[in-house]
């Protein structure tokens, strides 16, 4: 995935070296990062449409992946209510006038 903007950034760095070379009065390393960071964003903005679909094909079957998973493993989803500790007769006392 990111082989594309590697390449597209590769290119803009030769291309920035030529001028460097071409033009030697053009002071290239402070116009070189601002122009990378716009031809990255502007590249990765065009190939991002293109994998839309792959994104939207990987990300409808993840449901149905968990569903499988939690199948595999049913004591995960149990919730235990074990007490680690005897109420106290404070809370004895409140839950029998609750329940009255």
């Amino acid at each position: 995935m990111a082989a594309p903007i590697i390449l597209v950034l590769f290119i803009t760095e030769f291309t920035m070296g030529l001028i460097a070379r071409a033009v030697p009065q053009i002071n290239v390393f402070i116009l070189g990062m601002p122009i990378k960071v716009i031809v990255g964003l502007l590249s990765i903005a065009t190939i991002l449409g293109g994998y839309l679909h792959l994104y939207v094909k990987i990300f409808e079957g993840l449901n149905s992946d968990f569903i499988k998973f939690f199948n595999l493993f049913p004591v995960i989803l149990l919730a235990t209510d074990d007490k680690t500790e005897e109420p106290t007769p404070k809370n004895l006392e409140k839950h029998e006038k609750k329940d009255k």
